[in-house]
């Protein structure tokens, strides 16, 4: 399997792909006089086309993969091999052959200026040596220069990115002043045993007036460092990332340790991102305190209610008396009044009049009158945020008039004028909420007004109208794109790598092929249909019939079980993946390159046990007395400073998740072209911005995302706060993943589901399947009213549910840079996502993805009332997820399953190590169900256990 000090095995298909001889190249080999050698010089062919390089000579590297498929296309038997491999002098003048006819030349002097600019300049973006090795060996491979030996290019890369990585720290260096450099050495200055650096990186706690404060404060602290408005424009986003992450793990102990031109580089950074980070949390948090202030007006409104229930049930009763009497036409009008009288007395009917004016205009009339009683409280941090926080119109809609309303609010506040002049702004009030502010003079009340402000900054923040500059989530949505040179540079091969047409004219047409034929199928099955039909204009749907095993296949399952249970090893958990480290090697992504090379036990046992105090939760106090001489420090350190490293996190799990896939075994699993998404609740008490309250888990909770391939395969994962939808996150297990599976379907559940997230999905060549709630509610679209639809006619014809084709034609190249910047890494598809999904119909953008995901969600409502098979497969893939939940529920034990961790880094930290440990479980079960098949014979005792044992043949 892959590892860090070795060059990775290649895949299968690409083997046939990149070995696949032509026929010049067949030519050549026929000239050899041997079948020896023939067959050795066609190995070395295919060898070198693949790896970059000639297999090493002493002794003689042989990949019978290769000369498998070198022998089966040149007819000849593999044997001839081991003959083959004592001809040194054949073998050498075999390569020189090779080289000739392949164009390719020797890593040297001569070529290695080139190579010396590329690999400093791809340095400049990415520190990582993990990374920058393949794309050398990918540069080299496509300008023809053989590869050295990989520890040679591992020096080569380490010492040019040393070059690329003080060349970049001396440039954000040489633009400090004097004053900046003193006041970033200020902050890692101790106070009481703690920086005020560790003070900035504290994570925001819970939303209230005193807390915004705080952080406007912090805000205004980082401002006055001179540096966060440093031009950094030049710098990749992902070195910045890097750098900062570095301030993020080290504490002020060891970055005072570092050298000067990299510690300042390092708080720089670190300062630009906890810059943008405050503003995103401020705003979070303001958006929280009103929506908590509304909830809460609105329980005082229903409380009161249920208080003058008497009262009001009293005052219906009256009116349902002078009721009956007004439309009783045997009572002349001129005795009206007095029968009304007669039914209700004067001083009653008075006294329920003046009640009935304050249920309609008083304090519990509406939620306004209570927010407006607050005004107070908003007063305490509402004029610091407009006065810190530069609102600004994102250009999607109209916001200028509430602009001026904050421009003018803020000269009130510097001037300290409590007089609200005449001509304020007031359009941006919606008109349910005017007879609240302006009285009938048509003057605005000063409190109400401002209410009114803050409850539309909040409104139009949410819905993404308003941006703030120097923001993370809440800045423009135009930076989610990228520019527009690089999108016409890849636009084509975007559209055709997902089937869609390069032009936008050819969308209807292409969007019609597809809902007709869905459309056609129902109609022309419904008949024969016992899962849906349509009966009185609307959805009359059953249930598919439960599937149940024969008692053949009862019997062959309880022995298989019973087969395992005997045979299959116990272990414990910290021997499982110390055995499955020894086959992988995962622990190399959170070594030195020193301990990489001596594979370090004491090293890799503290990465494990570091690993098991995150995932599991048991927590480095705790699990530095269950080990022995592994200290809290050891701990502590490889958690803080290997562990949190993101990419690392990823590429052991990819290790774990493409073992998984190669087994045979997973094979009667699936083929990892589908996979799922669900959601975990965790307790999370800590009293942070991020966590919230769950309704159905009954206490305050966080919930780690998990993405599940169908081969039981935990791929990507990611914590999320319990109140958002998961849908908003669907698309970055898919993008963001580092896994070779080709997947193809993606299952979620209601949460999941949204409209454009089946846009995201076709524009990336994928299909999304959710499992909607109550689908038959579910309204569906057409395109062409006049299409014969049968049966379906009412469901479809309705003109609300027409799509207007223009807007999308209009919007569709931008739809295409949207999502290709999404998967290029512009932005992240979940922060990117969330902001689309929260834009009004006024938005012509909003529109078009909605509109596009419509025609899509109305094609696979109908298959899914069509095809039994896919309702089936969603199922499957979202049981998956399910049992992938117990697992992990068993896996983090620690603290009762509690989450004790506070800033987000440290959740992300818990939440990979987790999937990490569940699919190096999920991996050790598969090898030991074929290890317990192999040794006992499963097939030969008659247990009926799959199809997929016998090893994989080639096919030429």
């Amino acid at each position: 399997m892959k590892q860090l000090d070795q060059n990775p095995l290649t895949l299968r298909q690409e083997i046939i792909t990149l070995g696949k001889l032509t026929s010049e190249e067949i030519r050549l080999v026929l000239t050899r006089k041997t079948a020896v050698n023939r067959l050795g010089f066609t190995y070395q062919l295919i060898f070198v086309k693949i790896h970059n390089y000639f297999p090493k000579q002493s002794p003689f590297e042989i990949e019978m993969t290769i000369v498998n498929y070198a022998a089966a296309q040149i007819s000849l038997p593999n044997q001839l091999i081991t003959d083959y491999q004592d001809k040194l002098r054949v073998i050498r003048s075999h390569q020189g052959i090779i080289k000739a006819a392949l164009g390719l030349q020797d890593f040297n002097e001569d070529n290695q200026t080139l190579i010396e600019c590329y690999i400093t300049h791809q340095a400049e973006q990415t520190d990582q040596v993990s990374l920058l090795v393949p794309k050398l060996q990918c540069y080299l491979k496509e300008n023809h220069i053989l590869q050295p030996a990989l520890s040679t290019l591992r020096r080569f890369v380490g010492t040019y990115r040393d070059v690329a990585r003080n060349r970049i720290q001396e440039r954000i260096y040489a633009r400090l002043t004097d004053k900046a450099k003193e006041k970033l050495a200020e902050l890692l200055n101790m106070d009481d045993a703690r920086s005020i650096l560790w003070k900035l990186k504290q994570p925001p706690g819970i939303p209230s007036a005193d807390n915004i404060k705080l952080l406007l404060l912090q805000l205004s602290m980082l401002d006055e460092l001179e540096v966060v408005h440093l031009d950094l424009h030049w710098l990749n986003n992902n070195y910045k990332k890097r750098l900062t992450k570095y301030g993020r793990t080290n504490s002020a102990y060891y970055i005072r340790r570092m050298p000067e031109v990299r510690r300042y580089a390092i708080l720089v950074c670190l300062c630009q991102s906890l810059y943008a980070e405050y503003i995103d949390y401020i705003i979070e948090m303001l958006i929280k305190l009103i929506d908590k202030a509304e909830k809460s007006a609105r329980n005082q409104i229903d409380q009161a209610t249920k208080q003058k229930r008497r009262e009001i049930k009293q005052t219906l009763e009256q009116f349902k008396k002078i009721s009956a009497i007004i439309i009783d036409e045997d009572i002349a009008d001129e005795k009206l009044r007095k029968a009304i009288y007669k039914a209700v007395s004067k001083k009653k009917l008075t006294a329920q009049l003046e009640q009935t004016q304050q249920w309609l205009s008083g304090k519990y009339s509406h939620v306004f009158h209570l927010l407006q009683e607050r005004h107070s409280y908003f007063r305490k941090f509402f004029p610091k945020f407009i006065a810190q926080i530069n609102l600004c119109s994102d250009g999607t809609y109209n916001c200028e008039q509430l602009l001026q309303a904050v421009t003018l609010l803020k000269q009130l506040n510097q001037d300290k004028d409590n007089q609200l002049p005449d001509d304020a702004p007031t359009e941006f009030i919606p008109p349910s909420l005017s007879k609240f502010v302006i009285d009938a003079e048509g003057k605005a009340n000063r409190h109400a007004w401002e209410t009114a402000v803050l409850r539309a900054v909040r409104d139009e923040l949410k819905q993404g109208n308003l941006s703030v500059k120097r923001a993370s989530f809440f800045s423009k949505f135009e930076d989610c794109f990228m520019s527009t040179e690089d999108w016409r540079k890849i636009s084509s091969a975007f559209f055709r790598a997902a089937n869609l047409p390069p032009d936008a004219q050819g969308i209807p047409l292409y969007l019609k092929a597809r809902l007709h034929p869905a459309i056609d199928t129902f109609v022309a099955t419904e008949n024969n249909n016992p899962y849906a039909k349509v009966l009185n204009e609307q959805w009359v749907l059953s249930v598919d019939d439960a599937q149940q095993l024969s008692e053949q296949e009862t019997d062959d399952l309880a022995r298989l079980r019973e087969f395992l249970h005997q045979h299959m090893r116990k272990i414990k958990l910290p021997d499982l993946l110390i055995e499955v480290d020894n086959i992988l090697h995962i622990t190399n992504y959170f070594l030195t390159y020193q301990q990489r090379q001596t594979r370090d036990k004491e090293a890799i046992a503290t990465v494990i046990a570091a690993m098991m105090s995150r995932g599991c939760g048991i927590g480095d106090s705790t699990m530095q007395h269950l080990v022995q001489s592994i200290s809290y420090h050891a701990l502590r350190t490889v958690g803080d400073l290997y562990l949190s490293d993101e990419d690392a996190q990823r590429y052991a799990l990819r290790d774990v998740v493409d073992a998984m896939t190669d087994l045979d075994i997973t094979e009667n699993w699936g083929r990892g072209e589908s996979s799922s998404s669900d959601s975990i609740r965790m307790e999370f008490q800590s009293k942070v911005l991020n966590r919230g309250f769950s309704t159905c888990y009954g206490d305050y909770a966080i919930e780690f995302y998990t993405f599940v391939a169908d081969t039981y395969a935990p791929f990507f994962s990611k914590p999320i706060e319990c109140t958002q939808r998961d849908s908003g996150h669907v698309l970055d297990g898919t993008l963001y993943n580092e896994s070779s599976l080709t997947l193809l379907d993606h299952y979620v559940d209601t949460h999941g589901y949204m409209e454009i997230n089946f846009t995201g999905f076709t524009f990336l060549g994928k299909r999304l399947n959710p499992r909607i709630k109550n689908v038959k509610d579910q309204r569906l679209y057409c395109i062409d009213p006049t299409y014969s639809m049968g049966t379906l006619a009412p469901l479809l014809q309705k003109n609300a549910d027409r799509i207007d084709m223009d807007n999308i034609v209009e919007q569709y190249d931008m739809m295409g840079r949207f999502y290709a910047s999404l998967q290029s890494g512009y932005t992240t598809a979940s922060n990117a996502m969330r902001r689309l999904a929260k834009f009004s119909e006024k938005n012509n953008f909003y529109r078009a993805n909605r509109d596009f995901g419509r025609i899509i969600k109305t094609e696979n409502i109908l298959q899914h009332m069509t095809d039994p098979l896919l309702r089936e497969k969603r199922r499957r893939g979202l049981l998956k997820t399910e049992q992938l939940h117990q697992l992990s529920r068993e896996v983090s034990y620690g603290k009762h399953g509690k989450i004790t961790a506070r800033e987000i880094i440290q959740l992300k930290n818990s939440c990979s190590c987790l999937t990490l440990i569940d699919a190096c479980i999920v991996y050790w079960q598969a090898r030991e169900m074929m290890r317990v098949c192999e040794e006992h014979d499963a097939v030969g005792l008659g247990l009926n256990w799959g199809s997929k044992l016998t090893p994989r043949k080639w096919s030429v």
